[in-house]
């Protein structure tokens, strides 16, 4: 039956062929792991001294797989939808001490600044979590108020630097470091008086602790947000977001008893209809559904995802499993119809991810004719922010809204644009850095006239 769907998968592809590159880095020491063996459907290369790897002529979807002596075997399936496509894997080493122990160790060397109380500093909240009394692991819904596990302390600290630690916690995030960045968003959230920037600290702190598979501890930090975001009242699509996350990580603990009235609850939510959202449930559903072997009911939540407006990235795992489950019953049609439907999807999005950017290219240059500026900001980047919703991932998207928007920062003086330019380049160097625009400059390059405009402004 396997040998069957990878021959489907094979034939699967039908963008142009691509160079797919990228590094193999030990997932906690961040160092790269060279001689490890890398299989793409059936063609095999190893690793360089520096973790490096590459592929010529990859199109459509594929199975990669990892081996390396001491490290567990990664497996993934990804598409390759541009020219270009850079993937780094993360391998976890099974000799050495888990990740996050390194982190801890790091958390208890935090130098707390010593900043003399100024009693005559406006006190902004009183709300606050002491990391000195966390939650209680798995805490159920049912328990009561999750605010009832928190001590509101009378006041906080004044005088800390929070958003440029903030800032340096986000960048080290960003470009994939948890070693410096989990110590300063614990700051952040100790010491900040910023009450979003705290809830994000908290957020980016549980995610950085799922990644490095230390759930039980995700979960505490995943309820700290949640508690933040319900004294905040932040908006419900966020709440159900980390709700759906809650019971991810509860079904990663295999505790479904507890996952399953959260899932429950934000679906039943009406007045929210967030994709990601209705994904993550969808997908905890065809665990479970999996698990409990009750092939109808995984049927119906595997094609419910698909239905789901998400990126292709996620989308392909609930192609490829309902695809296997018919191979699985022996039911080629049906598993061929989606394999076409599968097919069929990568190549909309790629013809409509480029409509869209044209199209907005098209009317940057008509703007710029008529010297209407204004368009720029309220139509042209939408536009190009718009082919990126299809594909986070667009490269050549990335770089026209990176030059565009600094390009008009410059003109109008908007410091906004020039900071939205920067983010978005930055986040061009972790997704491709040898990418080049059409006069030749690498997101490197832009990176350093962003900054320096930014330093004169």
């Amino acid at each position: 039956m396997k040998k069957l769907l990878l021959t489907f998968l094979c034939i699967a592809g039908s963008i142009s062929a691509a160079t797919l590159y990228g590094k193999i880095y030990d997932e906690a020491a961040l160092t790269s792991v060279a001689n490890a063996e890398i299989t793409v459907m059936a063609r095999k290369t190893t690793s360089d001294l520096n973790g490096n790897y590459q592929f010529k002529n990859v199109d459509g979807i594929v199975i990669i797989s990892v081996k390396a002596k001491n490290y567990s075997t990664f497996t993934n399936t990804i598409s390759i939808d541009k020219n270009k496509t850079r993937y780094d894997i993360p391998l976890k080493s099974m000799t050495s001490k888990t990740p996050v122990q390194d982190v801890e160790k790091t958390l208890q060397k935090i130098e707390i600044p010593q900043i003399e109380p100024n009693p005559a500093a406006q006190v902004t909240t009183k709300f606050d979590i002491p990391s000195e009394k966390p939650l209680k692991k798995n805490p159920s819904p049912a328990e009561g108020s999750i605010q009832e596990n928190l001590k509101l302390p009378e006041e906080t600290v004044a005088g800390f630097a929070e958003e440029s630690t903030f800032n340096e916690a986000k960048k080290a995030l960003d470009d994939g470091d948890f070693v410096p960045a989990m110590p300063k968003f614990y700051q952040v959230m100790v010491l900040g008086r910023d009450l979003t920037r705290k809830m994000k600290s908290c957020y980016y702190i549980a995610i950085i602790y799922k990644a490095q598979s230390q759930y039980s501890v995700s979960l505490d930090y995943l309820y700290k947000t949640l508690a933040y975001a319900t004294h905040t009242r932040e908006d419900k699509t966020f709440i159900n977001q980390l709700k759906s996350e809650i019971a991810q990580v509860y079904s990663l603990l295999n505790n479904y008893a507890l996952a399953k009235p959260m899932v429950d609850e934000v679906l039943r939510d009406e007045s929210v209809n967030f994709p990601l959202t209705n994904f993550n449930c969808y997908s905890f559903y065809t665990d479970f559904y999996q698990k409990k072997d009750n092939f109808q009911q995984l049927e119906l939540y595997l094609k419910k995802a698909i239905q789901t407006n998400v990126n292709s990235q996620l989308k392909s795992k609930p192609y490829l499993s309902v695809i296997d489950l018919y191979i699985q019953r022996e039911e080629y049609a049906d598993a061929e119809k989606y394999l076409n439907q599968l097919k069929g999807f990568f190549q909309s999005q790629e013809t409509e991810k480029r409509e869209v950017l044209l199209l907005a290219l098209k009317e940057y240059q008509t703007s710029l004719q008529k010297g209407d500026i204004p368009t720029v900001t309220k139509s042209v980047i939408p536009g190009l922010a718009k082919a990126l919703d299809i594909d986070p991932n667009y490269s050549q998207a990335l770089c026209y809204l990176v030059n565009i928007e600094f390009l008009t920062g410059k003109l109008t003086n908007n410091l906004q644009l020039a900071l939205s330019a920067k983010d978005h380049v930055q986040k061009l160097i972790s997704l491709d850095p040898e990418f080049k625009d059409q006069t030749g400059k690498k997101p490197s390059d832009m990176l350093k006239e962003i900054e320096t405009f930014l330093k004169n402004f």
